[in-house]
């Protein structure tokens, strides 16, 4: 594992004992909810989840995220999300992806943005999408070959990943397994 993905690695791991352990024997994610009732899973540092509301990340700011990651194109979203996230005092960044088309060219960007010896250190991470199929599919993609794929694919289910998205996944984790052609 080179020193960038040790360091995404921790990331997602949540902290440096973790890496050391190299995440064993902790569970993996965990459901969680804003008290206004938005769902996301945890997963170390990153929140997978679908499209919070304007007040919603206020409760976000508040539960200590530093960064909010959308994955909708700027049209999918009928106000100004930048806007709103960045007056929380929070970092905003925008990958636009169609879960029908997600490329390996997107994962290393998405990657770096949420890299910590890329950008600084963002915190912890809120990864969304509009339901939280594409924050899934991208989270498990980018997961590949560090968990057991079973594991990849139970967690992003949680997450809101859809059953018609689970083939196209399942490939990807086998083209992409440790050592062979991994994006990390």
């Amino acid at each position: 594992m080179n020193a960038r993905s040790a360091a995404l690695r921790a990331l997602l791991c949540g902290s440096a004992a973790l890496l050391a352990a190299g995440c064993a024997g902790v569970p993996a994610a965990r459901d969680d909810a804003t008290s206004s009732g938005l769902e996301f899973v945890r997963v170390g540092d990153l929140a997978i989840a679908g499209q919070p509301t304007e007040a919603q990340l206020d409760e976000i700011a508040a539960l200590g995220y530093r960064t909010v990651v959308t994955l909708r194109a700027p049209d999918e979203i009928p106000w100004d999300e930048k806007a709103a996230v960045t007056s929380r005092g929070m970092r905003f960044m925008q990958v636009p992806v169609k879960a029908e088309t997600v490329e390996v060219g997107t994962l290393a960007r998405i990657q770096v943005l949420i890299d910590p010896e890329q950008g600084g250190n963002p915190g912890p991470v809120f990864f969304h999408c509009s339901s939280g199929n594409r924050s899934a599919l991208v989270w498990a993609m980018l997961e590949a070959g560090d968990r057991p794929d079973a594991e990849i694919i139970e967690i992003a289910r949680r997450a809101g990943l859809r059953e018609q998205d689970v083939p196209r996944l399942e490939k990807y984790l086998k083209q992409h397994a440790e050592g062979s052609a991994r994006l990390k």
